[in-house]
Parts: C-alpha cells; sequence; structure tokens
C-alpha cells in the first residue's frame, strides 16, 4: 500500500492513543479528594489556628 495510506493509518492510531490518554489523566485526577489551595484542609480542629503554630506543633 502506499505511503499516504500508512500515514492516514498511523495519524489515526495516534489520535485514537491521544483520547485514551486524555480520559485516563482526567479520571485519575478525578478519583483524588479535593484539596483547598495552599494545602490546608477545613477540618474543625486546625481551621481557627494559623500555619505557623500548626507547623510548630507537628515539629514538636
Amino acid at each position: 500500500m502506499s505511503e499516504v495510506y500508512w500515514g492516514i493509518v498511523a495519524g489515526l492510531v495516534a489520535l485514537v492513543a491521544t483520547f485514551f490518554v486524555c480520559i485516563q489523566v482526567m479520571y485519575s485526577n478525578a478519583k483524588r479528594p479535593p484539596q483547598a489551595p495552599g494545602g490546608m484542609t477545613d477540618s474543625p480542629s486546625q481551621a481557627g489556628e494559623r500555619p505557623r503554630d500548626r507547623d510548630r506543633r507537628a515539629a514538636a
């Protein structure tokens, strides 16, 4: 078969592979729990503390 045919086949394979990679990346991020910006949690025990106090207590 001609080179043009193999180019079309290679392009279609690349498109399908890209599609599956995108789906995999999207669903791998969906499985992780959402996190607040800066890595801070909204738990009641840490909500009112300043980050510096929380770090100092964890390091002690």
